[in-house]
C-alpha cells in the first residue's frame, strides 16, 4: 500500500501560472501522478521570472499524451526563453532537451513532462525563465501502479479532460477501471468538483467513457479553486482520497470492497464513493450542505452487486432490498446504536475502530446481510477529535476525515495510512 501527503497552491495565486496548476485540477493531476507511479509535480514550486504576462500551464507528467512508462526521477526543470516565444529545456538530471515553442503542448523528449507556455498581451523575451520541481514518489510497488488506458480533451465541460486508470489487483490478474475528471462551471465560475465512475472493461473503439461495457453512472465531489490538502492512499485494488480545501474536507472512494465471499462468488465488488449523485454542487450555495460523506450517503455511492446490476448506498433509506447493500455500518442513519457507538468518550487516551461495513436489513423481522467491508476505512469514535488530526492506534496511523454537512462526533471517520 501505498500513501502521499502534500498539498497544492491556489488557482492563480503564482505570477505567470495558469490555472490548471492550482486549486482542484492541480490536486487531481497529482492524485493521477501518485496512482501511476511517476513522479509529483510540486506546483507551488513554479516560478516564473518575467517582465510580461504569458503563463506557463497543464504541468504534468501523466497525462496529455505522455508515455506509460513514467519517470520515477526527481528533478528541478529550467524553462529558458531564447526569444519572445522560442525557448530551451533543461532537467536537472535529465539534461538538455529538444527545444520548444509558445502556445504548443511541449513534451520532453523521453516523456518526463510537458506543459503548455501561451503568450499574452505582453510577451515573454530572452532571457524569461521558468523553474519548478518534481519530487520522487512513494507508490514505487509495481501491484499498486495504475496504467493509463485513455485520456480525453474533448469534452463539454469547462475542464481540463478526464482519464480512464486501470489497476490489476493484488495478484496482477484483475481488471479494475477508473474514470474520473475534474470540471469548473458556472457563470462566473462557482463549481468545482469532481466525477468519478467505473466500468466494466474497455473497449478502444469506443470513444466515451460513459458507453463502455458496465458503465456506471457519475458520481460526483464538490471542490474549491483555493489552496488544497491532499492524503491519497491507494493499493492495486483500490484508492482512497481525502482533500481540506478552505475550512471544509472531501474525500472519494474508488475500487474493490473485501467481500465475505470467495472471488468466484464476487469477482468484481466494486464501490464507487462520492458526495453527492445529482451534480457538482454551487460552492456556498444550499447543494454544498446536502454532500455527505461517501460512508454515510444518500445516494451518491453505490456498488456493483453479484449480478452485475448496481446497488445504491442510501443512509437514510429503510425500505430497501435484503439481497443487495444499501447502508454503511455504523453510519446508519436510522440505525438505533450509531450516535452512541460514535460518541463513545476515549477510553484511556485511545480510541476504538469499527470497519465500515456495507450492509441491508430492510426491516426488524429480517436478520441484518452483511457483505463486506470498504478497504481502510473506519468508524472512529472520540469526542476530542478533530478534521485532519493524525493518530496511532497499535501503531498504524489514521487521518481523521469530516463530512462537509457537520464536523461533530457523528460526522467524521478514520482513513488507514500505513
Amino acid at each position: 500500500m501505498a500513501y502521499l501527503n502534500g498539498s497544492v497552491p491556489a488557482q492563480g495565486s503564482l505570477s505567470n501560472v495558469g490555472d490548471n496548476c492550482g486549486g482542484h485540477f492541480a490536486a487531481l493531476r497529482v492524485l493521477t501522478q501518485f496512482l501511476t507511479g511517476a513522479t509529483i509535480v510540486d506546483y507551488s514550486s513554479i516560478v516564473a521570472t518575467t517582465s510580461g504576462d504569458g503563463d506557463i500551464d497543464f504541468v504534468d507528467t501523466v497525462w496529455r499524451g505522455l508515455a506509460g512508462v513514467r519517470s520515477s526521477v526527481p528533478e528541478t526543470w529550467t524553462i529558458t526563453f531564447t526569444t519572445a516565444s522560442d525557448f530551451d529545456v533543461s532537467g536537472s538530471v535529465s539534461g538538455a532537451q529538444t527545444s520548444g515553442v509558445a502556445d504548443t503542448i511541449y513534451k520532453s523528449d523521453n516523456d518526463e513532462i510537458c506543459f503548455l507556455v501561451t503568450q499574452g498581451a505582453s510577451n515573454w523575451a530572452a532571457s524569461d525563465t521558468v523553474v519548478f520541481d518534481v519530487t520522487a514518489n512513494t507508490n514505487t510497488v509495481a501491484a499498486d501502479k495504475y496504467q493509463v488506458v485513455s485520456t480525453n480533451y474533448d469534452r463539454t465541460y469547462e475542464e481540463d479532460g478526464e482519464v480512464v486508470l486501470k489497476s490489476t489487483g493484488l495478484t496482477g490478474t484483475d481488471d479494475i477501471y477508473h474514470n474520473f475528471m475534474a470540471e469548473r462551471s458556472g457563470i462566473p465560475f462557482n463549481r468545482w468538483g469532481y466525477r468519478l465512475r467505473t466500468m466494466m472493461g474497455y473497449d478502444t473503439g469506443i470513444a466515451l467513457p460513459e458507453n463502455q461495457p458496465g458503465a456506471m453512472n457519475q458520481r460526483f465531489v464538490g471542490m474549491y479553486d483555493g489552496g488544497t490538502n491532499y492524503w491519497y492512499v491507494c493499493d492495486g485494488r483500490r484508492f482512497v482520497a481525502a482533500w481540506q480545501v478552505s475550512t471544509t474536507m472531501h474525500s472519494m472512494y474508488s475500487g474493490f470492497i473485501t467481500p465475505y465471499s470467495t472471488p468466484t462468488e464476487y469477482p468484481y465488488p466494486f464501490f464507487v464513493g462520492c458526495e453527492s449523485s445529482t451534480g457538482i454542487p454551487f460552492w456556498g450555495g444550499d447543494g454544498q450542505s446536502q454532500q455527505r460523506m461517501f460512508i454515510d450517503p444518500n445516494g451518491s455511492s453505490y456498488m456493483r452487486w453479484v449480478d452485475g446490476s448496481l446497488a445504491a448506498i442510501d443512509s437514510d433509506n429503510v425500505t430497501t432490498d435484503v439481497d443487495k447493500p444499501r447502508h454503511i455500518w455504523p453510519y446508519k442513519r436510522t440505525q438505533p446504536s450509531r450516535d452512541e457507538l460514535l460518541r463513545m468518550e476515549e477510553w484511556n487516551g485511545g480510541h476504538m475502530l469499527w470497519p465500515c461495513t456495507l450492509t441491508s436489513k430492510p426491516d426488524s423481522n429480517i436478520d441484518m446481510q452483511v457483505f463486506g467491508v470498504l478497504e481502510g476505512v473506519f468508524g472512529v469514535n472520540g469526542l476530542t477529535l478533530t478534521p485532519t488530526l493524525i493518530i496511532d492506534i497499535s501503531g498504524q496511523d489514521y487521518l481523521v476525515v469530516n463530512s462537509i454537512e457537520a464536523v461533530d462526533e457523528a460526522n467524521i471517520w478514520a482513513l488507514r495510512l500505513s
